[in-house]
């Protein structure tokens, strides 16, 4: 078994989905261990609301890192809104000091399978209904381990006791 990892600062991870309706999602964990579940918060808007949301967001702690979903422009109706708003909510966390990897859901879904999403809280933490908060929660922990370079949810010593 492995030891949880030690932190001296809180650590914060954001995930984001943007598009019509746009979900987030914080991980936080406060100073000391970090163990899966975090602390979780899901939420959802429409596309207006969203760059609003997000300066809220980055302002509710420090030592931020984050990942959007990366959309490349297509076929689908919304794809010009929803390339722009990537955009922008780039732009809105990058004047706050934040940058967001940018990340195709064909590369994170994969790995934040439903099993891992389980592990992480997540699937506890965000309502079913709440379909692009549960993206955004994807993002979040792709970034965790893979950006963030904390302990996989499904890793032994990961969890909580």
């Amino acid at each position: 078994m492995t030891d949880p990892l030690p932190i001296f600062s809180e650590t914060n991870i954001i995930g984001v989905d943007p598009g019509p309706a746009t979900g987030f999602v914080t991980l936080h964990w406060p100073k000391g261990v970090i163990t899966w579940p975090p602390e979780i918060h899901a939420y959802q808007c429409d596309a207006a609301s969203a760059p609003l949301l997000l300066v809220m967001l980055l302002h509710t702690h420090r030592n931020w890192t984050g990942q959007m979903e990366h959309f490349v422009h297509g076929n689908l109706p919304n794809s010009p809104v929803t390339v722009r708003l990537e955009n922008e909510l780039g732009d809105v966390a990058e004047a706050t000091g934040v940058r967001l990897a940018r990340r195709p859901m064909a590369t994170v879904k994969p790995w934040a399978s439903e099993k891992r999403l389980a592990a992480a809280g997540l699937i506890k933490a965000i309502p079913a209904k709440m379909v692009d908060a549960r993206a955004a929660g994807r993002h979040g922990i792709y970034c965790s381990v893979n950006g963030a370079h904390l302990p996989d949810p499904l890793s032994k010593g990961a969890r909580a006791l």
